[in-house]
């Protein structure tokens, strides 16, 4: 008993110090950004579907790799290297060829390594896509349910219970939605900047 009393006057400070610092929060934004209580905040989703072609956003996100980059300056510095190494020894020049031809494969492996990235984020905005659509649909099905049942409710034919139980289902389908426009819009911002490596 004594040990649970203690454990409820943890939580309780816990939560009163979690109260204090989260209205804290709020008053100071409240301050610098002047909004009001009643104020609401709309971002615009764009809801168009774009269309990427692989092969062309493949060779897009390889030009804009700096890291590719340097290994083609890598290869062409070698490469000038080797052309004068002719004239030393055998053993230079050969060392110079190895390198060339590391550099080669290094270069092989990111294009390959950038091509299955790319492969990938198109599939998963494609995926995402078809996500959001679901739950949009999903969404409105929700919504539909929940004012059926507030009906319902004012004319005494649903539960208080049934019109709760509605409006969280709804708010559940509301974040689905809100989470599968958010993917969308992150792989959609990867690869329109093309972002090597990023994941939402």
């Amino acid at each position: 008993m004594d040990v649970d009393e203690v454990n409820i006057l943890h939580n309780e400070r816990a939560i009163n110090e979690n109260t204090c610092s989260y209205e804290a929060s709020i008053n100071a934004i409240v301050r610098d950004t002047g909004i009001v209580s009643e104020a609401k905040i709309k971002l615009p989703l764009s809801s168009d579907k774009k269309s990427y072609n692989p092969e062309t956003k493949t060779w897009e996100l390889i030009n804009k790799h700096s890291g590719y980059q340097q290994i083609l300056n890598y290869i062409s510095s070698y490469q000038e290297y080797k052309d004068s190494a002719k004239r030393s020894s055998y053993t230079s020049y050969r060392q110079t060829e190895i390198q060339i031809e590391y550099y080669k494969l290094q270069k092989e492996e990111l294009e390959d390594s950038i091509r299955t990235y790319v492969t990938k984020a198109i599939n998963s905005y494609e995926k995402a896509i078809k996500s959001r659509e679901a739950s949009w649909k999903e969404l409105q099905v929700k919504e539909n349910q929940y004012n059926a049942l507030v009906t319902k409710h004012k004319y005494k034919r649903a539960s208080q219970l049934d019109v709760t139980k509605s409006l969280y289902e709804k708010e559940a389908a509301e974040l689905a939605y809100y989470q599968s426009c958010y993917e969308s819009v992150i792989w959609q911002d990867i690869l329109d900047n093309c972002i090597y490596g990023a994941t939402p």
